[in-house]
């Protein structure tokens, strides 16, 4: 539940932050950047990839003030009233939302295209994922980061 209210509650006050300082760069502490801006830089599409970790939907702020705004795979929130809200703030901070169900062919031209998106892949796939390893356990993970920078020629960075 501490997650889900820092969700909320954290990339609007740094949104605010940043309209009202012009910056939040001074908050930041990012490692690894040049990973991200080499496979951008080869022409390839990348593939961001997390878990649902922290205050994840802070990502598209941050990489906005990196100056490598993001496509977000999200699906679509069973409340209306937050997904207005929501899908208003990820286009505020990054390029647009590919959608989680029937978005296959927007994120292939998207990666193609030579953009990144960003992916959170710590869901259950059912049956349709690749059952792995976790922590002892099997679990069902989904492949769409494998498959899809295979296919496009993506980078993929997790």
């Amino acid at each position: 539940f501490q997650t889900l209210v820092r969700n909320v509650i954290e990339p609007t006050l740094l949104e605010r932050r940043r309209r009202a300082r012009g910056s939040n760069r001074d908050l930041l502490e990012v490692e690894g950047l040049e990973h991200l801006q080499a496979a951008g830089g080869a022409g390839h599409g990348v593939l961001l990839c997390t878990a649902h970790i922290g205050t994840w939907e802070t990502i598209g702020l941050v990489m906005l003030e990196l100056g490598e705004p993001i496509w977000c795979v999200a699906r679509v929130l069973d409340n209306p009233l937050l997904e207005r809200d929501l899908t208003a703030r990820r286009l505020l901070t990054g390029r647009g939302i590919i959608p989680k169900d029937g978005g296959v062919l927007k994120l292939v031209r998207t990666l193609r295209a030579g953009e990144t998106v960003g992916l959170l892949l710590d869901q259950n796939a059912g049956r349709k994922g690749a059952l792995l390893d976790f922590l002892g356990e099997p679990s069902s993970h989904h492949t769409v980061a494998g498959v899809m920078a295979r296919r496009c020629g993506a980078a993929g960075c997790c």
